[in-house]
């Protein structure tokens, strides 16, 4: 349903939500619910509606969204077209499992300082199983089959009509013990992860290893 921004110029502002992101949205609301009645309880404070969203904790399973160039006029043109076109790769992955798997991209970016010869900015993308009871129209590991999906996203991005020498997007599936530390402030990961959350349950919830959810073991790199 397109939702109308009240400001000239008018715009939908509903435009960038996807099936998985609304999920993430209404999970928020339904946390933030909580808070605010256990803070009518004594049982919290009005503080921890702003508390951090623990992203790199959250998730068992991220896309990692590398865009390198050569000098930095070259990657800030890059970037910005690979994260204008985040958006078509989550659709994609809802298309391609049948919204057995719901994404839920990191809305910054994240520089590699180390990488001395090219210039680098990494995106994420954190994976789950869809909210339990969501259909899943097919059977066996065609589900989980998000080859296709990240091929397309890939030849989508390289056919930027500015492309220029130097110009490269690589996208890898990373569990959350291979999340690069250059994500974490002092490039310190925290001592010990939290526990995975879970659509409707955003700080209880376990979930499980999604490693049946792709077709290659490992870490597969496209790119």
């Amino acid at each position: 349903m397109p939702i109308i921004t009240p400001a000239y110029p008018c715009r939908n502002s509903s435009y960038n939500v996807s099936a998985s992101t609304l999920q993430v949205i209404r999970d928020q609301f339904e946390n933030a619910n909580q808070i605010c009645k256990a803070v009518e309880m004594r049982q919290a404070k009005w503080s921890a509606l702003f508390d951090t969203f623990p992203f790199f904790e959250a998730y068992n399973n991220y896309l990692q969204i590398d865009t390198m160039a050569i000098d930095e006029d070259d990657l800030r043109t890059w970037k910005g077209w690979v994260k204008s076109r985040l958006r078509q790769l989550t659709l994609r992955i809802e298309r391609d499992t049948k919204l057995f798997l719901h994404c839920h991209p990191y809305p910054c970016e994240f520089v590699d300082k180390s990488k001395q010869v090219q210039r680098h900015t990494a995106f994420f993308m954190g994976l789950q199983r869809g909210r339990a009871g969501v259909p899943v129209q097919v059977e066996g590991q065609q589900q989980s089959n998000i080859q296709g999906a990240v091929a397309e996203f890939r030849h989508a991005v390289n056919s930027y009509c500015h492309r220029k020498p130097g110009m490269e997007v690589r996208v890898s599936h990373i569990r959350r013990k291979q999340i690069p530390p250059f994500v974490f402030p002092g490039w310190c990961a925290p001592v010990k992860a939290a526990k995975a959350f879970s659509f409707g349950s955003p700080r209880t919830g376990i979930i499980e290893q999604l490693s049946t959810i792709f077709t290659c073991a490992g870490r597969p790199s496209w790119g």
